[in-house]
């Protein structure tokens, strides 16, 4: 299988006044999705910046979908776009909502949980089948986090073979690296990969690192090209912070913004922080992102272990992002597996921020346009520390690489462009 990055495929990048042929379709954006974050913004983005109006848009989620929850407030500023949600629960819901007696019972779950799992997949196809007959949708673009991914988003991939004489045609971008299936899951994961193939016109992900992972599935070894389209924000208004930085004691801010799960790196962060504070002591940390309880409470048990709980500020997810990056000096993504991309990386650059990063997946194409010094080896808290001291200490360099950070974000990754370009690719 061969990476086909969007940008030759077009020649050259689409300017962003190049035009892009007006053709009327019926879109139907699938997305199954638990918590907010980077998979909502390019979800909203994407919608928000599509370059024909006219097209019907269709978004059809999950029922503890983000939009449905702690980000409805902004999916429903999208005007043109019919939000609808599947009339059943998804098999994560399902599951996340039974609670156990003993071990005997979730040792049961698990045995039969595949099955389970599996039967639910292949069960709402005729679901899919139905909707996309009956709405007559000229395309189905199906927003997935890593592959396999989530199960309606399969389901939906699988569909286009129950119909006859279909005209509807499907695409599938996903976020996420693809893993390997475990061995006793080999043979119904591979006839569900070669029915997708057959379905899917064509496959696209957010970086060639992403693409390239689907290599992973010996099912796409020899299939055709993967599409990259780089992730892209809209240009944000740069405002003085609303959050004054008196509120953080006037330290020095370094900021994380991440889920806390622990593929992230916050012990990375933290061994790294205790490195900065003997040169800079007067520095703050701070932690925002989504998670579970056990994933929030985990890492304050890693902060309280490293004794950095003077250094550090520990919050949930929060909708107001432009305060949280407007009151840092630099943004931190200290990632330590399956980074696709960073999307963090360019709302920091779209604020004039500075960045230092881990050499995980897709992060290096990212920050390699701006300055690939400020990558770090993922076990090197040593240089990482160096890096942020650097930023820290040098103002003339600061201000530099944040002027480049910028014209960066400009160049590369603003969401008209992006939007475009998976335009042109769906036409």
């Amino acid at each position: 299988m061969q990476c086909f990055f969007i940008f030759d495929f077009l020649c050259c990048p689409p300017a962003l006044n190049q035009k892009v042929n007006v053709v009327k379709l019926n879109i139907l954006f699938i997305s199954e999705n638990y918590f907010a974050g980077g998979l909502d913004t390019f979800t909203i983005e994407l919608l928000k910046n599509w370059p024909n109006r006219s097209d019907i848009q269709t978004l059809l989620v999950n029922k503890k979908h983000p939009s449905q929850t702690s980000q409805q407030a902004k999916y429903a500023r999208l005007k043109n776009v019919n939000i609808l949600t599947v009339p059943f629960f998804t098999f994560d819901e399902l599951k996340s909502a039974k609670t156990y007696s003993n071990k005997l019972k979730n040792i049961m779950e698990k045995i039969v949980g595949r099955i389970k799992r599996y039967a639910f997949i292949f069960s709402r196809i005729i679901y899919f089948r139905s909707l996309i007959k009956k709405n007559n949708f000229d395309v189905v673009f199906i927003i997935n986090g890593g592959y396999p991914g989530a199960d309606l988003c399969r389901s939906a991939a699988l569909s286009k073979v129950f119909i006859r004489k279909a005209k509807c045609r499907i695409f599938f971008n996903f976020h996420n690296f693809a893993v390997k299936p475990k061995f006793y899951e080999m043979p119904i994961e591979a006839l569900i990969d070669n029915l997708s193939w057959l379905n899917v016109e064509k496959w696209i992900s957010v970086s060639e690192a992403c693409s390239r992972s689907l290599q992973q599935r010996t099912s796409f070894l020899f299939r055709p090209d993967c599409y990259t389209v780089y992730n892209g924000i809209t240009k944000p208004r740069i405002i003085p912070s609303s959050l004054p930085r008196k509120s953080l004691s006037g330290n020095n801010i370094l900021l994380m913004l991440a889920s806390y799960e622990r593929r992230k790196g916050h012990e990375f962060i933290l061994k790294t922080l205790q490195k900065v504070t003997r040169t800079i002591p007067d520095v703050k940390l701070v932690l925002c992102g989504d998670g579970t309880t056990e994933e929030f409470d985990y890492v304050n048990s890693l902060i309280d272990k490293y004794m950095m709980k003077s250094y550090v500020v520990q919050m949930p997810f929060q909708q107001d992002i432009d305060s949280l990056i407007n009151d840092a000096d630099i943004i931190l993504l200290p990632s330590q597996s399956f980074e696709s991309f960073g999307l963090v990386i360019i709302e920091a650059f779209a604020r004039f921020r500075p960045v230092v990063v881990t050499n995980v997946g897709g992060i290096p194409e990212v920050v390699t346009k701006w300055d690939e010094s400020f990558i770090v080896n993922k076990n090197d808290e040593n240089r990482f520390s160096e890096q942020i001291v650097k930023l820290l200490t040098d103002q003339e360099l600061y201000s530099k690489l944040s002027e480049k950070a910028h014209d960066t974000f400009s160049a590369h990754f603003q969401a008209k462009r992006m939007a475009k370009q998976y335009k042109l690719l769906i036409e």
